[in-house]
């Protein structure tokens, strides 16, 4: 508003200033007085109207801050009692702007013992009505207020509800309130539903709209609840007919039948859902099937939550008949072919012209309405397709069965020429000479090349040649100078260096003659430093060994050579043993392949091991230091080795393995080092000696002296072999106390004295050496074995001398008696208890020990006590114990023990991904109970079948499952079984249909319980021959004569039903004996006389078969005559046979 004001202040200041001039003007150049009276004028009226606006606007700026109207944001409010609402207050000025004053708003209630208010805060204290006045800027608006019992609780009279579309169901609640009064609420409650097109819902009142599902929801106060609801619920759903066989435009009225919860059984076609998987071919509206185009679709009709299908056949053929199964062409040669399509009902019709004709392979044979072209060599597959259905036809163009060459191998030398003769033969057993149309190849033209038929050889080796005719090959082996096998006239050859030997080479050819081929054959040789060869001859170069390679052809042969390479090598000693600074020759012998030896010491290469201890150089040994080395000799591949010892015992040993010492006593120890020349030499001083334990004994030089109480282990090493001995110091056997039990007054004393008794077997006084201890030092002390009695109790005063100890018991003051607070406890795990113990004198009187007893348990795992404190630490049982004197007194603990465990159930009978809760009850052995089910171990022994955690129960497959409780020691089990029915039962005993028909079966289980279910959809369900029949959800379709057994399969239980297909009493034909001429027809009528009684003409189901093809043929029942002659036609149905004798003239 300020704004607006100092706005106006200077649009009033523009326009005097703009006035200014003009006035001064006009007064000095006109005569003025008259002007000056004029000006005057307008001016004061001017100001006179910019005032009147001025006011006018500061009028409209005052009534722009006036309240017009106040809103609260509820007016009308319901509440229970102790619940608090805060209501918002809006100020809407004259001007259209809005404000929150709740806070600046005066709040007030007319009851507030009801329900009371602050700041828009209302409270509510009691049952009734009160209203609530909010006023501001002089506006006033009230809040009416009706406070009501706090609900507690909220039930329902049903947890579901299942509906027929348009028919009702009453929904009652019944609200608990918090004082436990009680009252009917169903029209109080708001309800609303999820779906309001499949239920709506009016005080309670719930109407079916339309198939499906829905919840509806009902709240009160501060609680609510929710019914589900299902409209139309369908337990089962049926076609008339799941299979239908139909002709292109052909329609068909299908009925699907529906059984509700409540037992209706009705026609929904109309009313459900249909579809198709393939438009194209077959559409469903309201029931009503249309076949549109050949082929096949899936028709699905869905009413309420099940669905069902019917497939649909549109001119689909049930079968192809070509011809022809094989034809052979020559090259342009032309063949016509026919297709037959045979149909479900048994009609039949030629379909050349109609089908899809392909050729596998276009550049051998093409096809065009059947007529099949052959265009080069080779073989193709011509295929017909037509309603769904394929046949086909094998082609086969001038393409080879078999390509034979007139000799399988052939010898030849270089420069020599050979003409094969390649002859084919074809399907139809004809022959031909090919070898010029045939392609010829060679796998080594360098050895042999082939062109026409004619083969040139080239050089040594072997080839094979390749004829190639269409698809099919002929192979020819072509030797060309080839030896069989190659033979040298030794295999192993040894020389001394500058040797000579010459080798021969013999070759064996395949016309079995032989040959020498030394100076043909191509030499190699694998190590030239050691040997050369040339033509055979071989020469020794140096030591080693090398393999010489004669190849002629293909065909190698091998010789060993060996060049100054002993078969032995041989040291004059292998074992040496010297002092430090001594030296030993060695000699070493070489032994050769042709028993000559020679001394090669200086032509061995000599290498030591370990230089540090020996050196050999030309076979000298020279040793260095104490320490081993091995020396070894190499010449020609071979080694000899020889060990080396330089002062090195062999072993050392002491004179003693143990020694037993009294303190300040020593012992001297002495080690002797034999060594490989077998003198012993005593090294005690030159030895390293080690002592384990220093503060027991000391050692030096061998010299052991004893320190103090204890054991400890000398250790000597001595040219890397090592001894140990065993020292034990003032350790005795066993300690014995003159006393055992002491009992005393209160300042009695009595001495004890211990005996300390060696491994020797001597004998001594330690009571002064010994460390003396008094458990309780309050009941009685000791000092050097004397023992003084302070106050009554018990203790244990022990002795102890090195690792050895022994105790004596010391009871001051004879104790009669113990008595523990509590003899037995029951705890939970976790759970602790204190006990109390009062040992009784036999002066009469008594005191508290509890802290000066022992205290024990029988089983830590279960319970642990210290000083009294019982804690429970696992499930079992347990004894404390506790000792004072020579009196014990026991408690007997059990930890989350029962005496007995029980289910609230022995039988669980579940439904897959149902939950049952189980409640555990332990009973203990003060007759207790307490419902334990969280506390206990649970476990399945099938958790695929059902699994459980702290007692509830989820079934996940059918099957049976134990379901065990494990607490406080005790088990009980309890056995789920999740849809699993004791027995199965099928609604009929015995079924037989004929091919084509079908029947719907329907399987019952009945459960552990008593209860029984419609299982059908849900069981495996099975054919035993399903070219015979088949089995989908229960519904049979017979497909042709035969048996099969049906069988159902749920729940772990199997149940099976015979079925008979085409079953009949006879077969007929009305005509026995036919006489024909040739190219005359005659079409045969054969009757099937069922089990039922019914006859049908089955001529076009039957299987025929002429014994003569060539005299008459039949199709379908029409026999056909080719020839003069006889012939029997057999025709096979369901299992029978009737014969026709034909005759044609």
């Amino acid at each position: 508003m300020q704004s607006k004001i100092a706005g106006l202040g200077k649009l009033l200041s523009k326009f005097f200033m703009d006035r200014r001039p003009q006035i001064s003007g006009s007064f000095r150049k006109q005569k003025g007085v008259r002007f000056l009276k004029t000006s005057k004028r307008w001016r004061w009226g001017s100001v006179a109207l910019v005032l009147a606006l001025l006011f006018s606007l500061c009028g409209q700026a005052f009534a722009a801050d006036e309240v017009s109207r106040l809103i609260l944001s509820k007016n009308d409010l319901t509440l229970e009692i102790g619940d608090t609402y805060s209501i918002t207050a809006t100020a809407i000025t004259v001007s259209g702007a809005t404000d929150d004053v709740t806070i600046k708003t005066d709040w007030t209630s007319g009851t507030p013992s009801i329900a009371s208010v602050y700041a828009g805060v209302i409270t509510a204290k009691a049952e009734g009505t009160a209203t609530i006045t909010a006023t501001y800027a002089g506006k006033t608006v009230v809040v009416n207020v009706n406070v009501e019992k706090k609900v507690r609780t909220l039930t329902k009279n049903k947890t579901s509800s299942s509906l027929r579309v348009g028919a009702s169901d009453q929904i009652s609640l019944v609200a608990t309130y918090t004082d436990g009064t009680t009252a009917n609420v169903t029209d109080k409650a708001n309800w609303s539903t999820t779906n309001d097109s499949i239920a709506s819902v009016n005080d309670g009142l719930i109407t079916g709209v339309s198939s499906g599902s829905a919840t509806i929801n009902a709240t009160y106060g501060s609680q609510n609840v929710s019914i589900s609801v299902a409209v139309d619920s369908v337990r089962r759903l049926d076609l008339d007919q799941t299979d239908l066989i139909m002709k292109v435009g052909g329609t068909k009225q299908m009925k699907l039948m529906a059984l509700f919860d409540n037992g209706d059984y009705e026609d929904m076609a109309e009313k459900a859902e249909w579809s198709s998987n393939k438009g194209s071919v077959a559409d469903a509206f309201k029931g009503l099937i249309t076949a549109y185009g050949t082929g096949q679709a899936t028709i699905t009709g869905k009413y309420g939550n099940k669905s069902v299908t019917v497939v649909v056949n549109v001119d689909v053929a049930k079968r192809l008949d070509m011809d022809k199964s094989d034809l052979f062409l020559k090259v342009n040669g032309t063949e016509q072919v026919k297709v037959t399509a045979v149909y479900a009902d048994g009609s039949s019709e030629d379909v050349t012209s109609k089908a899809t004709w392909t050729s596998d392979n276009e550049d051998v044979a093409s096809v065009e309405k059947g007529n099949i072209t052959g265009y080069s060599s080779g073989q193709t597959t011509i295929n017909a397709s037509y309603g769904g259905k394929t046949t086909t036809v094998s082609v086969d163009v001038e393409t080879a069965r078999k390509l034979e060459m007139k000799v399988s191998s052939v010898q030849l030398n270089t420069g020599d020429s050979y003409s094969a003769e390649l002859t084919a033969t074809y399907a139809d057993g004809t022959t031909e000479n090919v070898t010029d149309r045939a392609k010829w190849t060679s796998d080594k033209e360098s050895v042999a090349y082939a062109t026409k038929g004619t083969i040139k050889a080239i050089s040594a080796g072997e080839a094979i040649v390749t004829a190639q005719f269409g698809s099919v090959t002929a192979k020819l082996v072509v030797d060309v100078d080839v030896a069989r096998s190659l033979t040298v006239n030794k295999k192993t050859v040894s020389l001394r260096t500058g040797g000579t030997e010459q080798l021969t080479v013999t070759a064996l050819r395949a016309d079995s003659s032989k040959v020498d081929v030394t100076d043909q054959v191509e030499w190699s040789v694998d190590n030239i430093a050691a040997v050369k060869v040339t033509k055979g001859k071989i020469e020794a170069l140096a030591t080693g060994q090398a393999v010489v390679t004669a190849k002629y052809g293909d065909t190698t042969a091998v010789v060993t050579v060996q060049v100054e390479i002993p078969s032995k090598l041989e040291l004059d000693v292998t074992d040496v043993f010297l002092k430090e600074n001594n030296t030993k020759q060695l000699e070493l012998t070489a032994t050769f392949a042709d028993g000559t030896s020679e001394k090669v010491t200086s032509k061995a290469d000599w290498t030591s091991s370990n230089e540090n201890n020996a050196i050999v150089t030309g076979g000298l040994i020279r040793s260095i230091k104490m320490g081993q080395a091995t020396i070894t000799a190499s010449y020609g591949g071979k080694t000899a080795t020889a060990t080396v010892d330089v002062e090195v015992p062999r072993k050392i040993s002491l004179n003693k393995t143990a020694i037993d010492l009294r303190t300040g006593v020593s012992e001297q120890l002495t080690v002797t080092a034999v060594y490989a020349e077998g003198d012993p030499v005593i090294v005690t001083d030159k030895a390293v000696w080690s002592i384990d334990n220093q503060d027991v004994a000391m050692v030096s030089k061998g010299n052991v002296t004893a320190y103090k109480s204890g054991s400890a282990v000398v250790t000597v090493t001595f040219g890397g072999k090592t001894a140990t001995v065993q020292v034990a110091v003032d350790q005795a056997t066993y300690l014995t106390a003159n006393l055992t039990k002491i009992s005393l007054q209160a300042g009695g004393t009595s001495q004890l004295t211990v005996t300390a008794t060696y491994p020797n077997g001597q004998t001594e006084d330690v009571t002064q050496k010994v460390v003396w201890t008094s458990k309780t030092t309050s009941v009685a002390g000791v000092n050097k074995g004397l023992v003084t009695a302070i106050d009554r109790g018990a203790t244990t005063i022990t002795a102890t001398y090195g690792d050895k100890t022994v105790s004596v018991s010391v009871t001051v003051g004879e104790v009669t008696g113990l008595t523990v607070s509590q003899n037995k406890l029951l705890l939970s795990e976790g759970q602790s208890a204190a006990i109390t113990v009062t040992a009784a004198f036999k002066d009469g009187t008594s005191k508290g020990v509890t802290d000066d007893a022992d205290w024990s348990s029988s089983q830590e795992k279960v319970a642990k006590v210290y000083g009294g404190v019982i804690r429970a630490i696992s499930g079992g049982t347990a004894t404390i114990t506790v000792k004072y004197g020579d009196k014990t007194e026991t408690v007997s603990v059990e930890v989350d023990m029962a005496n007995r465990l029980s289910l609230n159930t022995k039988l669980l009978v579940m439904d897959k991904d149902g939950q049952a809760q189980l409640v555990l009850t332990a009973t203990n052995s003060n007759n207790e109970t307490e419902t334990v089910t969280d506390k206990a171990q649970w476990k399945t022994n099938a958790d695929k079948v059902a699994d459980v955690d702290r007692g509830l129960v989820t079934a996940y497959s059918g099957g049976k499952a134990t379901i065990t409780a494990t607490y406080g020691g005790k088990s009980v089990a309890v056995t789920v079984e999740v849809g699993v029915p004791q027995k199965l039962a099928f609604n009929k005993r015995l079924l037989s249909l004929k091919s084509g028909g079908s029947e719907a079966l329907e399987l019952t289980a009945t459960y552990s319980d008593g209860s029984t279910r419609d299982v059908t959809s849900e069981a495996e369900w099975a054919s035993s021959n399903i070219k015979v029949a088949d089995v989908v959800n229960g519904v049979v379709t017979a497909i042709e004569y035969g048996k099969s057994t049906i069988s159902a399969k749920y729940g772990g239980k199997r149940i099976t039903i015979q079925l008979a297909i085409d079953e009949l009493k006879y077969l007929k034909s009305a005509d026995k004996k036919l006489t024909l001429s040739v190219e005359d027809t005659k079409q045969v009528s054969l009757i099937a006389t069922y089990k039922d009684g019914v006859d049908a003409e089955v001529a076009s189901q039957a299987m025929w078969k002429s014994s003569n093809d060539k005299v008459a043929d039949v199709k379908d029942g029409l026999i056909t005559a080719y020839g003069k002659g006889n012939a029997v036609v057999t025709a096979r149905f369901a299992g029978m046979t009737v014969t026709v004798n034909v005759t044609v003239k």
